[in-house]
């Protein structure tokens, strides 16, 4: 069994270090439909781990701006080449622990959590869940800084 958990783990880091390139950065212009003026509040790295190896699979960011005459934020992902989504949620979380706006998307490597109505309080984007690398591989939850810290 151990053996073939450690094959597993080799395997599983091989398939993702032969995918993975440079993450590329989410772009000012990645809002959802009827947003504008993307503000950057924060942003940090998605990563993947297999036993003791982590690997940087691509990019949490969160935005404020206006949407529809509304302030609002939102969280977007952005998979480096080689991972998509599969079952990954995005979304912006209160310090309560509660998750708004968020979206489970299914396909493609770059998307949006729902535009939240949370700017006057502390947030912070948040992604977790399933994506695809050439197999389904888990994400743990994981999330930017806190927009107020």
């Amino acid at each position: 069994m151990r053996r073939l958990r450690k094959i597993l783990s080799i395997s599983a880091g091989v398939a993702l270090a032969a995918g993975l390139l440079i993450t590329p950065e989410a772009a000012a212009d990645d809002s959802p439909p009827g947003c504008g003026t993307p503000h950057e509040v924060n942003r940090s790295a998605i990563m993947y781990g297999v036993g003791t190896s982590s690997w940087r699979v691509g990019t949490l960011v969160q935005y404020w701006g206006w949407c529809d005459s509304n302030l609002r934020n939102w969280a977007h992902v952005s998979f480096s080449a080689g991972n998509s989504a599969f079952g990954t949620r995005v979304a912006i979380q209160t310090r309560d622990g509660v998750l708004h706006g968020a979206k489970t998307h299914d396909s493609g490597t770059s998307f949006n959590s729902a535009p939240t109505a949370t700017i006057n309080v502390d947030t912070r984007a948040y992604v977790d869940g399933n994506f695809w690398n050439g197999g389904v591989a888990t994400l743990s939850p994981q999330h930017t800084a806190w927009s107020g810290s």
